[in-house]
Protein backbone atom coordinates (compact mmCIF):
# COMPACT_ATOMS: atom_id res chain seq x y z
CA UNK A 1 0.00 0.00 0.00
CA UNK A 2 2.94 2.49 1.02
CA UNK A 3 4.34 1.91 -2.31
CA UNK A 4 1.25 2.70 -4.48
CA UNK A 5 0.68 5.94 -2.11
CA UNK A 6 4.71 7.02 -3.09
CA UNK A 7 3.57 6.23 -6.82
CA UNK A 8 0.47 8.43 -6.57
CA UNK A 9 2.16 11.20 -4.99
CA UNK A 10 4.46 11.52 -7.67
CA UNK A 11 2.37 10.80 -10.60
CA UNK A 12 0.30 13.66 -9.28
CA UNK A 13 3.15 15.98 -8.83
CA UNK A 14 4.44 15.47 -12.25
CA UNK A 15 0.63 16.11 -13.80
CA UNK A 16 0.05 19.45 -12.13
CA UNK A 17 3.92 20.37 -12.73
CA UNK A 18 2.98 19.19 -16.76
CA UNK A 19 -0.24 21.18 -17.02
CA UNK A 20 0.38 24.41 -15.22
CA UNK A 21 3.86 25.13 -14.94
CA UNK A 22 5.22 23.92 -18.32
CA UNK A 23 5.93 27.34 -19.66
CA UNK A 24 8.04 28.15 -16.76
CA UNK A 25 10.93 25.96 -16.68
CA UNK A 26 12.64 27.93 -13.49
CA UNK A 27 9.01 27.77 -11.18
CA UNK A 28 8.34 24.25 -11.96
CA UNK A 29 12.09 23.56 -11.02
CA UNK A 30 11.45 25.17 -7.73
CA UNK A 31 8.25 23.51 -7.46
CA UNK A 32 9.72 19.90 -8.03
CA UNK A 33 12.23 20.83 -5.24
CA UNK A 34 9.61 21.63 -2.52
CA UNK A 35 7.78 18.65 -3.46
CA UNK A 36 10.46 16.27 -3.10
CA UNK A 37 11.82 17.82 0.18
CA UNK A 38 8.60 17.98 1.87
CA UNK A 39 8.36 14.13 1.01
CA UNK A 40 11.69 14.07 2.82
CA UNK A 41 10.05 15.91 5.78
CA UNK A 42 6.82 13.81 5.69
CA UNK A 43 9.00 10.12 5.40
CA UNK A 44 11.13 11.33 8.23
CA UNK A 45 8.40 12.09 10.55
CA UNK A 46 6.92 8.77 10.41
CA UNK A 47 10.38 6.90 10.57
CA UNK A 48 10.79 8.94 13.89
CA UNK A 49 7.01 8.13 14.86
CA UNK A 50 7.23 4.15 14.46
CA UNK A 51 10.86 4.15 15.51
CA UNK A 52 14.26 3.13 14.64
CA UNK A 53 15.05 -0.23 13.07
CA UNK A 54 16.09 -3.15 15.44
CA UNK A 55 19.32 -4.65 12.96
CA UNK A 56 20.63 -2.54 10.21
CA UNK A 57 22.27 -4.29 7.36
CA UNK A 58 25.81 -1.75 8.13
CA UNK A 59 27.05 0.29 11.40
CA UNK A 60 28.76 2.91 8.79
CA UNK A 61 29.00 3.69 5.14
CA UNK A 62 29.84 6.78 3.30
CA UNK A 63 27.52 8.76 0.49
CA UNK A 64 29.76 10.00 -2.46
CA UNK A 65 28.63 12.06 -5.94
CA UNK A 66 31.47 11.76 -7.89
CA UNK A 67 32.00 13.36 -11.59
CA UNK A 68 35.82 12.68 -13.47
CA UNK A 69 37.38 11.46 -9.97
CA UNK A 70 38.47 7.72 -11.73
CA UNK A 71 41.96 8.87 -10.79
CA UNK A 72 41.22 8.96 -7.20
CA UNK A 73 38.24 6.43 -5.99
CA UNK A 74 40.36 3.36 -5.19
CA UNK A 75 42.71 5.08 -2.90
CA UNK A 76 39.28 7.02 -1.17
CA UNK A 77 37.39 3.74 -0.67
CA UNK A 78 40.92 2.01 0.59
CA UNK A 79 41.29 4.20 3.30
CA UNK A 80 38.20 4.50 4.66
CA UNK A 81 37.84 0.57 4.53
CA UNK A 82 40.57 0.96 6.54
CA UNK A 83 38.84 3.33 8.90
CA UNK A 84 35.92 0.37 9.06
CA UNK A 85 33.96 2.04 6.66
CA UNK A 86 31.30 -0.92 5.33
CA UNK A 87 29.39 -0.08 2.42
CA UNK A 88 29.81 3.03 0.03
CA UNK A 89 26.86 4.53 -1.96
CA UNK A 90 28.25 6.18 -4.75
CA UNK A 91 26.10 8.59 -7.37
CA UNK A 92 28.09 9.15 -10.42
CA UNK A 93 27.37 12.29 -11.97
CA UNK A 94 27.94 11.82 -15.65
CA UNK A 95 31.45 11.00 -15.97
CA UNK A 96 32.91 10.44 -18.70
CA UNK A 97 36.64 8.72 -17.58
CA UNK A 98 37.11 5.19 -16.79
CA UNK A 99 34.88 5.68 -13.06
CA UNK A 100 32.80 2.90 -13.74
CA UNK A 101 35.43 0.11 -14.66
CA UNK A 102 37.70 1.80 -11.35
CA UNK A 103 33.81 0.98 -9.42
CA UNK A 104 32.66 -2.36 -10.88
CA UNK A 105 35.55 -4.54 -8.92
CA UNK A 106 34.05 -2.84 -5.10
CA UNK A 107 30.42 -3.48 -6.87
CA UNK A 108 31.14 -7.04 -7.43
CA UNK A 109 32.13 -7.08 -3.81
CA UNK A 110 29.10 -5.95 -2.75
CA UNK A 111 30.89 -2.56 -1.15
CA UNK A 112 29.32 -0.08 -3.41
CA UNK A 113 25.94 1.00 -4.41
CA UNK A 114 26.49 2.53 -7.69
CA UNK A 115 23.92 4.79 -9.11
CA UNK A 116 23.85 7.07 -12.36
CA UNK A 117 22.37 10.54 -11.46
CA UNK A 118 22.54 12.41 -14.49
CA UNK A 119 21.97 16.41 -15.09
CA UNK A 120 24.02 19.42 -13.67
CA UNK A 121 23.34 20.90 -10.49
CA UNK A 122 22.50 17.99 -8.70
CA UNK A 123 24.08 17.47 -5.79
CA UNK A 124 21.38 17.77 -2.98
CA UNK A 125 19.10 15.92 -5.31
CA UNK A 126 21.60 12.71 -5.15
CA UNK A 127 21.80 13.16 -1.73
CA UNK A 128 18.26 13.37 -1.17
CA UNK A 129 17.80 10.25 -3.72
CA UNK A 130 20.14 8.18 -1.41
CA UNK A 131 18.67 9.14 1.88
CA UNK A 132 14.83 8.11 0.44
CA UNK A 133 16.25 5.04 -0.64
CA UNK A 134 19.04 3.73 1.56
CA UNK A 135 18.05 5.04 5.10
CA UNK A 136 17.04 1.96 6.74
CA UNK A 137 20.30 0.07 5.70
CA UNK A 138 22.37 1.67 7.50
CA UNK A 139 22.90 2.61 10.94
CA UNK A 140 25.17 5.74 10.52
CA UNK A 141 26.31 7.72 6.95
CA UNK A 142 29.20 10.15 6.24
CA UNK A 143 28.60 12.58 3.63
CA UNK A 144 31.27 14.10 2.10
CA UNK A 145 33.88 14.08 -1.20
CA UNK A 146 36.23 11.97 -2.86
CA UNK A 147 38.95 14.92 -1.86
CA UNK A 148 37.89 14.59 2.13
CA UNK A 149 39.49 11.71 4.15
CA UNK A 150 38.02 10.96 7.78
CA UNK A 151 41.12 11.17 9.84
CA UNK A 152 40.93 10.10 13.74
CA UNK A 153 44.26 11.47 15.70
CA UNK A 154 44.88 8.67 17.73
CA UNK A 155 44.67 5.94 15.46
CA UNK A 156 41.01 4.59 16.63
CA UNK A 157 39.00 3.44 13.28
CA UNK A 158 36.10 5.60 12.54
CA UNK A 159 33.58 2.87 12.77
CA UNK A 160 35.12 2.50 16.52
CA UNK A 161 35.00 6.35 17.46
CA UNK A 162 31.28 6.64 16.01
CA UNK A 163 29.94 4.02 18.69
CA UNK A 164 30.02 6.72 21.44
CA UNK A 165 27.37 9.25 19.73
CA UNK A 166 24.31 7.36 19.74
CA UNK A 167 22.86 10.27 21.38
CA UNK A 168 22.82 12.58 18.72
CA UNK A 169 21.94 12.54 15.53
CA UNK A 170 24.68 14.10 13.72
CA UNK A 171 28.02 14.73 14.00
CA UNK A 172 30.18 17.32 12.89
CA UNK A 173 33.67 17.43 12.08
CA UNK A 174 35.45 20.02 10.85
CA UNK A 175 37.61 20.44 7.50
CA UNK A 176 41.53 21.00 8.01
CA UNK A 177 43.00 21.97 4.65
CA UNK A 178 45.87 20.46 3.21
CA UNK A 179 47.22 22.49 0.81
CA UNK A 180 49.49 21.37 -2.49
CA UNK A 181 52.64 21.11 -1.09
CA UNK A 182 54.25 23.43 -3.73
CA UNK A 183 53.24 20.92 -6.30
CA UNK A 184 52.91 22.12 -9.82
CA UNK A 185 52.11 18.85 -11.50
CA UNK A 186 50.15 15.71 -10.35
CA UNK A 187 53.56 13.59 -9.87
CA UNK A 188 53.58 9.65 -8.74
CA UNK A 189 51.93 8.02 -5.94
CA UNK A 190 49.12 8.19 -3.27
CA UNK A 191 47.13 11.68 -2.63
CA UNK A 192 47.97 11.30 1.29
CA UNK A 193 51.38 10.24 0.51
CA UNK A 194 51.72 13.85 -2.10
CA UNK A 195 50.46 15.60 0.17
CA UNK A 196 51.76 16.67 3.93
CA UNK A 197 51.64 20.31 4.72
CA UNK A 198 48.29 22.05 5.77
CA UNK A 199 46.81 24.71 7.84
CA UNK A 200 47.61 25.35 11.48
CA UNK A 201 44.17 25.86 12.47
CA UNK A 202 41.18 23.36 11.57
CA UNK A 203 37.81 25.28 9.61
CA UNK A 204 35.35 26.89 10.81
CA UNK A 205 32.91 24.34 7.71
CA UNK A 206 32.05 20.83 8.60
CA UNK A 207 30.79 17.35 7.16
CA UNK A 208 28.77 14.92 8.75
CA UNK A 209 28.07 11.81 9.61
CA UNK A 210 24.69 11.53 10.77
CA UNK A 211 21.15 9.38 11.12
CA UNK A 212 19.67 9.50 7.91
CA UNK A 213 16.78 8.37 9.36
CA UNK A 214 16.39 11.92 11.03
CA UNK A 215 17.15 14.16 8.28
CA UNK A 216 14.75 17.08 7.61
CA UNK A 217 16.54 19.36 5.64
CA UNK A 218 19.32 18.23 3.79
CA UNK A 219 22.58 20.29 2.95
CA UNK A 220 26.49 19.78 1.75
CA UNK A 221 27.63 20.50 5.00
CA UNK A 222 25.87 20.07 7.48
CA UNK A 223 21.36 19.06 7.76
CA UNK A 224 18.84 19.75 10.00
CA UNK A 225 17.47 16.75 11.94
CA UNK A 226 15.22 15.87 14.25
CA UNK A 227 17.08 15.41 17.53
CA UNK A 228 20.76 17.19 18.44
CA UNK A 229 24.01 17.58 16.42
CA UNK A 230 26.71 17.79 18.21
CA UNK A 231 30.84 17.90 17.88
CA UNK A 232 33.89 15.68 19.03
CA UNK A 233 33.10 17.01 22.16
CA UNK A 234 29.60 15.43 22.33
CA UNK A 235 28.11 19.08 23.24
CA UNK A 236 24.51 19.79 21.55
CA UNK A 237 25.51 22.49 18.33
CA UNK A 238 23.02 24.62 17.14
CA UNK A 239 23.21 25.60 13.81
CA UNK A 240 22.38 28.26 11.39
CA UNK A 241 22.39 29.56 8.35
CA UNK A 242 25.54 31.79 7.20
CA UNK A 243 25.27 32.73 3.98
CA UNK A 244 23.27 30.28 2.54
CA UNK A 245 25.29 27.65 3.99
CA UNK A 246 23.56 25.70 7.19
CA UNK A 247 26.88 25.63 9.91
CA UNK A 248 27.78 25.82 13.81
CA UNK A 249 26.41 28.79 15.56
CA UNK A 250 29.12 30.75 17.77
CA UNK A 251 30.99 27.29 18.08
CA UNK A 252 34.99 27.86 17.41
CA UNK A 253 36.01 24.66 15.02
CA UNK A 254 36.64 21.63 17.44
CA UNK A 255 39.56 19.14 15.60
CA UNK A 256 41.61 17.68 18.37
CA UNK A 257 40.28 14.20 18.51
CA UNK A 258 38.76 13.62 14.90
CA UNK A 259 39.04 15.88 11.74
CA UNK A 260 38.40 15.46 8.06
CA UNK A 261 41.62 16.19 5.77
CA UNK A 262 40.59 18.43 2.84
CA UNK A 263 42.82 18.00 0.15
CA UNK A 264 40.97 20.82 -1.79
CA UNK A 265 43.85 22.02 -4.22
CA UNK A 266 46.29 19.48 -4.58
CA UNK A 267 48.58 20.20 -7.28
CA UNK A 268 48.49 23.17 -9.75
CA UNK A 269 47.64 20.54 -12.81
CA UNK A 270 45.06 18.68 -10.82
CA UNK A 271 43.23 21.51 -9.71
CA UNK A 272 43.20 22.85 -13.43
CA UNK A 273 41.80 19.07 -13.97
CA UNK A 274 38.98 19.93 -11.39
CA UNK A 275 38.14 23.52 -12.50
CA UNK A 276 37.66 22.47 -16.34
CA UNK A 277 35.00 19.08 -14.51
CA UNK A 278 32.96 22.04 -12.73
CA UNK A 279 31.38 21.61 -9.69
CA UNK A 280 28.87 19.20 -9.16
CA UNK A 281 26.56 21.46 -7.01
CA UNK A 282 26.09 23.68 -10.12
CA UNK A 283 24.73 24.18 -13.22
CA UNK A 284 27.03 23.85 -16.16
CA UNK A 285 26.74 27.99 -17.09
CA UNK A 286 27.19 29.02 -13.42
CA UNK A 287 30.58 30.29 -12.45
CA UNK A 288 32.30 28.87 -9.43
CA UNK A 289 34.31 30.45 -6.88
CA UNK A 290 35.90 27.51 -5.99
CA UNK A 291 37.40 27.03 -9.51
CA UNK A 292 39.13 30.07 -9.41
CA UNK A 293 42.89 31.13 -9.29
CA UNK A 294 41.98 33.18 -6.73
CA UNK A 295 40.47 30.62 -4.70
CA UNK A 296 43.81 28.24 -5.15
CA UNK A 297 46.03 30.57 -3.81
CA UNK A 298 43.72 31.63 -1.03
CA UNK A 299 43.12 27.58 -0.33
CA UNK A 300 46.64 26.78 -0.98
CA UNK A 301 47.66 26.24 3.18
CA UNK A 302 51.09 24.44 3.57
CA UNK A 303 51.74 26.47 7.44
CA UNK A 304 52.53 22.38 8.88
CA UNK A 305 54.22 19.34 7.30
CA UNK A 306 52.43 16.03 8.71
CA UNK A 307 55.24 13.25 10.34
CA UNK A 308 55.71 10.40 7.70
CA UNK A 309 54.56 8.13 10.45
CA UNK A 310 51.44 9.93 10.60
CA UNK A 311 49.85 8.79 7.13
CA UNK A 312 52.62 6.40 5.70
CA UNK A 313 50.99 2.99 7.76
CA UNK A 314 47.86 3.75 5.86
CA UNK A 315 49.46 4.32 2.34
CA UNK A 316 51.88 0.90 2.44
CA UNK A 317 48.14 -0.71 3.18
CA UNK A 318 46.36 0.31 0.66
CA UNK A 319 49.27 0.55 -1.48
CA UNK A 320 49.41 -3.70 -1.38
CA UNK A 321 45.38 -3.22 -1.46
CA UNK A 322 45.75 -1.93 -4.90
CA UNK A 323 48.87 -4.35 -6.21
CA UNK A 324 51.01 -1.12 -6.30
CA UNK A 325 54.73 -1.16 -5.72
CA UNK A 326 55.86 -0.07 -2.03
CA UNK A 327 57.19 3.44 -1.98
CA UNK A 328 60.73 3.85 -2.79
Amino acid sequence: MKFFRQKIRKIGAKIITAIFLFPFPKLRRDVKRALQSGGLILDTIWKYRHGEPETFKYNLSLLLCVRDEGRNLAEWIEYHLLQGVEHFYIYDNDSKDDTQQVLLPYVERGLVSLVSFPGRGQQVAMYRDAIIKFRDETRWLGIIDCDEFFFLKNGQRLTDFIRGYEGFSQLLVHWVFYGSSGRRERGEGLVIERFRMHARESNSLTKTILNPRKVLVLGVHSSRVIGDSCNETKKAVPLRYNEGILCCYKEPPVANLICLNHYCVKSWEEFMEKRARGDVILPLDAPSAKCSEEFFKSADYNDVTDPPELMDPYAEKIRTALGMPPRG
